[in-house]
């Protein structure tokens, strides 16, 4: 802070001591740190690296932060011994003679400078040397600041703290020391969304990279479309400028002409999914566009820097491969939003949980770290289920489908043994059938179809089920009315018709029957016309 600037040696006749100047109210630490600050020789005198190591800052037992506003709103105030006036400014003898009546004078009115900082407790910063400091004091404690008597002038103090203050917020601010993460959130043609990837950053490798991967997630990466979609191999995206893969600059100063810097062309294997990558040598127009890789691909290793990878998430990257695309371009033929984003401190939560009603699990089973067990799965999807009845009663189809959809997830998690695909299909046929339910509430008849045609698969080889006969007559009935809707009048009176033959005194399928039999009769008689009139 001092470093650099020259003091005036002091004279030797009649000089007062730190020491035997401050003796009744400042501790030895005090004492040692004023010293460090006011040494008259330059290079001797402490830097603000030093000051933030010194056992002073380490020991105080008042931890402020200042408002700076509030001080300088003070007007007409004697603070330690000095009064403060508009108007008349004093001449050098008055000047001397207060100083030498310093301790006789009295404030003019007695300020608590603590009624001026608010109290506070910091989280952890990282120190501008390197270390972390748990708790940030700024050089004075309650005592001293309050003290009536104490020889340290009020302006003098505010300046020290606002350096102090201000350098260190600005080094964290612009190098985002304790960013080691940040996270995606997508969403497929804005009403399906698929939760949130978290990304961990490699900044020891890339710290350019990173940092302007940091400042896109800051805001820039919103709303932007995910571009690219290769099955079982990468997604690419970042584009913030144009959204169309011609855009996507760098959002950090850089002042060299090639991208990235030659000292962070990290050199990795590419054995392992999910890996977060920028080209090689990319156009600085382009420097902010990113890819993630779906699968192991060593063969992509000379092409790709990798800068981070997905920690959290990772299934989110799985149900985008199955989004249709364009043959030839891989564009999504659905619209791919990265709905929000942003960045994660050393110890911040990751957000993968998000504690509504009672559903305490993440959106993907892989990011569970206590969903190991088939009787666990089966606990959390039931729970599940059952918050989801709840939205669905109180009409809430949107948050009952995804709470269908998250506790299906839990059941599916790939190829299982026997014994343990046996217990969990039960559970999952009762799903598809609430989903199914849903799904007809929102007259989205195609996907009914499908749900319900899976449920007759499964039911195929479970004949073994006690509920058999009820589950295939309501997967029948259900498959008919989402046909009959789309006027496929031969097939869904050949459903109501097999339905009626489980259960034949069923009011509700009886009257499917006759309104389809009569739809089908009309397709039939016009269909017969059309023809006869061909062979006029």
């Amino acid at each position: 802070m001092y470093r650099g600037v020259e003091l005036p040696k002091p004279s030797t006749d009649g000089i007062i001591t730190l020491e035997n100047r401050f003796k009744s109210n400042v501790t030895k630490e005090a004492l040692s740190f004023l010293k460090l600050c006011l040494h008259c020789d330059p290079l001797k005198r402490a830097t603000i690296e030093d000051l933030l190591m010194h056992p002073y800052l380490e020991g105080l037992d008042q931890w402020y932060e200042v408002d700076f506003q509030k001080i300088l709103e003070m007007d007409n105030i004697s603070f330690n011994g000095w009064r403060k006036k508009k108007e008349r400014v004093p001449t050098s003898k008055q000047r001397e003679r207060r100083q030498s009546e310093d301790d006789k004078l009295k404030p003019k009115k007695k300020i608590d400078v603590a009624q001026s900082l608010t109290s506070v407790d910091l989280h952890e910063l990282p120190d501008i040397t390197g270390t972390k400091v748990q708790k940030l004091p700024y050089l004075l404690d309650n005592k001293t600041m309050t003290n009536g008597n104490s020889e340290l002038e009020m302006g003098r103090v505010r300046l020290q703290i606002q350096e102090v203050y201000i350098k260190i917020k600005k080094m964290q601010a612009e190098n985002n020391a304790d960013v080691d993460r940040c996270f995606l959130e997508v969403e497929v043609e804005g009403k399906t969304p698929l939760g949130r990837m978290v990304i961990q950053l490699f900044r020891d490798k890339c710290p350019t990279i990173c940092k302007n991967f940091i400042e896109c997630c800051k805001g820039n990466f919103k709303n932007t479309k995910v571009l690219t979609i290769i099955k079982k191999l990468l997604i690419q995206g970042g584009d913030y400028e144009t959204n169309n893969g011609t855009g996507g600059k760098l959002a950090v100063e850089y002042d060299k002409e090639s991208y990235p810097p030659d000292d962070e062309d990290y050199f990795h294997e590419c054995d392992e999914p999910y890996l977060v990558c920028i080209e090689r040598g990319i156009n600085l127009k382009l420097a902010s566009q990113f890819t993630i890789t779906a699968v192991a691909s060593p063969f992509l290793k000379e092409r790709f820097i990798v800068f981070g990878k997905v920690i959290k998430g990772t299934s989110i990257i799985k149900r985008l491969e199955y989004v249709p695309v364009v043959e030839t371009t891989y564009v999504p033929t659905k619209e791919v939003i990265i709905v929000d984003c942003g960045i994660l401190k050393m110890g911040e939560d990751d957000g993968i949980i998000i504690k509504e009603d009672q559903d305490i699990y993440p959106n993907y089973p892989n990011d569970a770290e206590d969903a190991e067990s088939t009787e666990r799965k089966i606990e959390i999807a039931e729970h599940l289920r059952e918050i989801g009845n709840t939205y669905f009663k109180n009409g809430d189809i949107e948050k009952a489908l995804s709470k269908y959809e998250k506790a299906f997830r839990y059941l599916v998690p790939g190829l299982r043994p026997e014994q343990e695909r046996m217990k969990l299909e039960e559970k999952e046929i009762i799903l598809l059938g609430n989903i199914s339910v849903a799904k007809m509430k929102q007259k989205e008849w195609p996907t009914v179809i499908e749900l319900c045609s899976k449920i007759m698969q499964i039911l195929d080889y479970r004949k073994d089920l006690t509920n058999y006969d009820s589950t295939l007559v309501k997967a029948k009935f259900r498959r008919g009315v989402a046909r009959f809707h789309r006027a496929d009048w031969s097939s869904c009176y050949n459903d109501f018709s097999d339905a009626l033959t489980i259960e034949p005194k069923n009011k509700e399928i009886w009257q499917w029957v006759e309104r389809s039999k009569k739809e089908l009769q009309k397709y039939q008689e016009k269909e017969k016309q059309i023809f006869s009139n061909l062979f006029k």
